[in-house]
């Protein structure tokens, strides 16, 4: 099995960081860059995307350039727009979630983590209650602006916006949102000159809140920390979950 980190870049600056991490993963971890307009780079290694239609298009045309090369791939996304601090914690939750067993192919990990791994999170992700086993599917979501004491009282964790999947699970799911560009992108990949004809027809898709989030029962959390043995989980007063009603367990 090949392993990937795909490294998702942003028009601002700020990639750096998110490179930084890539490279520190491991050795055994090939980097694919993908750019966005047409001042990003074409060497070797990278992807140009030519216009913004969300995490969601870009990450499969990267998705589809991996399996084109080993189609049993895994791997690593790293969005360079989230402002990650490299740690030890980070990149051996990293890597173990990538070295997941086969039997786990259906599941999306999301590596999350406590300050000051991420400063600022965009969203703060709420496991379902477990005991140390297995990494525990995600139970709900809160927006970022929800202060940060409550969620930590709380036993939520920012979502860093790394995932570890295989790469046709990833390219799986968005075929499932049955958008009438999938095999267009996909075909997109061995001509690579129809590229840009593709891009310009596509609708803006979000990864997390369009693709991911639908499918909240795939959704597993890797803590970049050590695990609590029984972690409570409180529903902070005046809040409610991204994409429904604050569950039942959590009230």
């Amino acid at each position: 099995m090949e392993r990937w980190v795909i490294v998702l870049e942003s028009p601002e600056e700020g990639d750096r960081a998110a490179l930084d991490l890539a490279t520190h993963i491991g050795d055994s971890f090939r980097i694919l860059r993908v750019g966005l307009g047409p001042h990003a780079t074409s060497r070797v290694g990278c992807l140009r995307v030519p216009v913004d239609r969300g995490t969601g298009p870009a990450l499969l045309l990267a998705v589809f350039h991996t399996l084109a090369r080993n189609a049993d791939a895994s791997v690593v996304v790293i969005p360079a727009e989230v402002p990650l601090h490299r740690s030890h914690a980070l990149g051996e939750a990293i890597e173990a979630a990538s070295r997941t067993p086969c039997h786990a192919l259906s599941t999306v990990h999301i590596v999350a983590a406590r300050p000051p791994i991420l400063a600022a999170p965009e969203r703060w992700l709420v496991p379902q209650h477990w005991s140390g086993g297995a990494w525990p599917l995600l139970h709900a979501v809160f927006p970022g602006t929800t202060p940060a004491s409550d969620m930590i009282e709380a036993g939520a964790l920012a979502d860093t916006g790394v995932l570890v999947a295989h790469a046709w699970t990833l390219a799986s799911l968005l075929r499932e949102c049955q958008y009438g560009w999938f095999q267009s992108l996909r075909e997109a990949v061995a001509h690579p000159s129809t590229v840009d004809q593709v891009f310009t027809t596509l609708e803006p898709v979000d990864l997390f809140d369009d693709v991911l989030l639908p499918a909240i029962d795939r959704l597993r959390i890797v803590p970049a920390r050590r695990r609590d043995a029984h972690p409570t989980f409180i529903t902070p007063s005046g809040t409610a979950p991204i994409g429904g009603d604050i569950p039942e367990a959590l009230c």
